[in-house]
């Protein structure tokens, strides 16, 4: 019930108000659209002629942070699903490839669709949405391209309050849904794909997953330089 009612906030006022979903599928491609690991086509098209020739060199720069950070800019939306005018050539070319195995349809058809698609995923839980519209996806993290992290995120302060919490076992994305409750509240965050940390007015915290060797068990590191970000960071 907490689940559908933040859902039903994070959705208010936006887009998908006065849309109605009647294809399961169309939302699959959504999500496959974000989720997808292989950006080989893509980032193959802004490094040859044809991405230069209708954009800057910094695309390929862009599709890059992508994979490795997890963060999406605006400007490359219309090259997550097929297919708006902007990105046409694009798509166009794609299609021509193993790449039209993946798309039966046509996902969006211009910028307000493709802000439906956003709208709903920041719904599913899947984005969050920070400065300049720029987007965040966790769980993009975890793939060849994982990122790194600065060594502060790693080591916990002397000082610091901490705790921890046993689990028997997690779901594959846990740590990525946590992470993404943090990038909704904070501005300064340093995440990958089993560290996170919090940096606000002088205070740091962490999140810490590790794992036992030959078992499924995990144990949850909650650090904190102040007791007021620790207690924020446990209601996460």
């Amino acid at each position: 019930a907490n689940a559908v009612g933040a859902t039903k906030r994070q959705l208010k006022d936006d887009l998908l108000l006065g849309t109605v979903i009647v294809s399961v599928n169309w939302m699959v491609d959504c999500i496959r659209g974000l989720l997808r690991q292989d950006r080989t086509m893509l980032l193959g098209w802004f490094a040859g002629d044809h991405g230069r020739e209708h954009h800057s060199d910094g695309m390929l720069k862009k599709g890059l942070e992508l994979m490795s950070t997890g963060r999406i800019d605006p400007i490359l939306l219309p090259y997550l699903w097929p297919r708006q005018e902007v990105s046409w050539a694009f798509w166009d070319k794609a299609m021509g490839t193993t790449e039209k195995k993946v798309w039966s349809r046509d996902v969006v058809g211009d910028e307000q669709d493709c802000q439906r698609v956003v709208q709903l995923l920041k719904g599913l839980g899947l984005v969050a949405e920070r400065a300049q519209s720029q987007l965040v996806v966790p769980t993009l993290v975890n793939g060849s391209y994982r990122r790194t992290i600065d060594a502060r995120a790693l080591s916990i302060d002397e000082g610091s309050l901490v705790g921890q919490r046993k689990y028997a076992g997690l779901p594959q994305c846990f740590f990525q849904l946590v992470a993404l409750r943090v990038l909704d509240t904070e501005d300064d965050v340093d995440f990958n794909g089993f560290a996170a940390a919090v940096y606000r007015s002088g205070m740091k915290g962490q999140l810490l997953l590790a794992s036992v060797s030959n078992s499924n068990e995990r144990t949850l590191t909650i650090a904190a330089s102040h007791r007021i970000l620790w207690e924020e960071l446990h209601r996460k």
